[in-house]
């Protein structure tokens, strides 16, 4: 199992956000580059099979936030993630998403990836 902490996704990358396209790629750019970093030093050379994901929010507040937008507003990280491991995303199956407590001095995503022979 490989953990990684990253952090909470900015809200520009919400998809019921309204923010200009260019802004948005910039951020989606640097969240993808985040998660190309924190997963490089797990790199897999000849990982064929699935990948079981799962993601646990943090978030700084107690506001409702829907997991299915959480997990959306993910998708740049994840895609660095997959490149930083060399692999393709779509072996990310299954993929979870939840929500834990709130943690306001550091909000952030825990990432927990686990070959599917290890399950």
């Amino acid at each position: 199992m490989i953990t990684l902490t990253l952090p909470f996704p900015p809200k520009e990358l919400n998809p019921n956000n309204r923010a200009h396209w260019r802004r948005k790629h910039r951020i989606g750019k640097a969240q993808k580059a985040i998660g190309f970093i924190a997963a490089y030093k797990h790199r897999m050379r000849e990982c064929t099979g699935d990948i079981a994901l799962s993601l646990t929010f943090y978030p700084k507040d107690n506001r409702h936030r829907d997991s299915d937008n959480m997990l959306a507003s993910m998708k740049n990280a994840i895609d660095g993630i997959a490149l930083g491991l060399g692999v393709d995303d779509r072996q990310f199956t299954p993929v979870s998403a939840s929500i834990g407590d709130k943690n306001p001095c550091n909000p952030c995503v825990i990432v927990q990836l686990t070959l599917a022979a290890d399950l």
